[in-house]
Parts: C-alpha cells; structure tokens; sequence
C-alpha cells in the first residue's frame, strides 16, 4: 500500500468514526425531539423553550427571526387551539442526521396534525433542517429550517422508526 493511500485510509477512517453515533442519536432524541412531541401534545410553550438554544434563530421562507420572538407566536396559538378545544401533536422522520460529541446536524420531515372537538384530523407535512449544539450536558437547538410543506409521499418515504 502507497503512503499517500495509507493516508487517505486513515483520514476517511477518522472521519467516519466521528461523524453518527447511535449514543448522540438517542441523547438528541431524548433531549430535543421527544420534549418537543410532549411539549405540543401538552400545550407547555415553557417546556418547548428549553430545546432552544437562547440564541437560536428560526429560518422560515419570509426570513429568519429570534427563536424567543417565534416562541411568543406559538403560545399564542397553543392558548388558542386551549380555547378552542382543539389538540395538537407533532412526529419526526430523519433524512440524515450527523453528529459529534457536541454538534449535530438534522434534516427531514415532520408532521404536524391538529384534532378538532369532532375528532377531525388534518395533517401538515413540513420537511426542516436543525443545528444542533450540547450545552452542559444538553442538546439544544441552534438553529431550526423550515424548509415548507412536503408532500404526504415525502413522509411516508422516510423510516418509521428514525425518530423518537
């Protein structure tokens, strides 16, 4: 074997070996996503605050805006959905998700249904981007891409079992 080969062999190695570990896939469930599926289903504003990061930004396609801001919207339509009787839960399904000991990165698609008092589903299909960082021991979000409506084929495509 040629030294430059050698070299190459132990760089994509190395590489490998530092990008996806099943361990940080788990903690970024644990921390990040299931808190977020709970947090909807439970109308907890508060509790969805904690995955963010304090200066995480949301990049939507009108533009970005501060995490802090966006969350203030969101609590207002989780006291609305209250009042209206209506529940909502959200699901997550991974098209690639990298990771090291303290940064991670995610891309795939969620859906987002919302049941009225009559039992009357409808779904959204969103697919998203995050960037993630572990802060003392936590992964928090960084930064959170919405990247717009998917079709259902989209979601469906994905794996099931590729999320919490």
């Amino acid at each position: 074997m040629k030294i430059g080969s050698a070299i190459c062999l132990l760089a994509c190695l190395s590489i490998g070996s530092a990008f996806g570990d099943d361990a940080g896939v788990s903690e970024i469930d644990h921390d990040v996503w299931s808190v977020i599926s709970q947090t909807v289903e439970q109308g907890d504003i508060n509790g969805m605050a904690a995955v963010y990061h304090e200066d995480a930004v949301l990049v939507g396609s009108g533009g970005t805006v501060l995490i802090a801001e966006q969350l203030v919207k969101w609590g207002e339509d989780m006291e609305v959905q209250k009042q209206l009787g209506t529940t909502a839960r959200v699901a997550f399904r991974f098209s690639s998700r990298h990771d090291d000991k303290a940064t991670a990165f995610e891309t795939g698609v969620f859906q987002y249904t919302v049941t009225a008092q009559t039992g009357e589903e409808k779904s959204v299909y969103v697919g998203f981007e995050s960037l993630m960082l572990k802060k003392r021991g936590t992964w928090l979000i960084l930064m959170e891409r919405q990247l717009g409506p998917v079709d259902p084929a989209a979601w469906t495509m994905l794996e099931e079992d590729a999320g919490p």
